[in-house]
């Protein structure tokens, strides 16, 4: 779930829809749904020098956004 690349999310839906434990697996589909809309976690960006988008810094004013 920590990994920025969607092709290892995409992987991860399969082993966690698999694993039988719904909690897994939703929790890795909201993962899943930020690094296909922003392409990275937009949370991190401060800590590794990255500037947020006006897009991130909207979605990070959500409730629930980081983790």
């Amino acid at each position: 779930m920590h990994s920025e690349s969607l092709i290892i999310h995409d992987i991860a839906v399969d082993l966690y829809q698999k694993n039988g434990i719904p909690s897994f697996f939703e929790f890795e589909m909201k993962h899943r749904e930020i690094i296909k809309k922003f392409g990275r976690y937009p949370h991190r960006n401060k800590l590794v020098g990255r500037a947020s988008t006006e897009e991130e810094k909207a979605f990070l004013k959500q409730p629930g956004s980081g983790f």
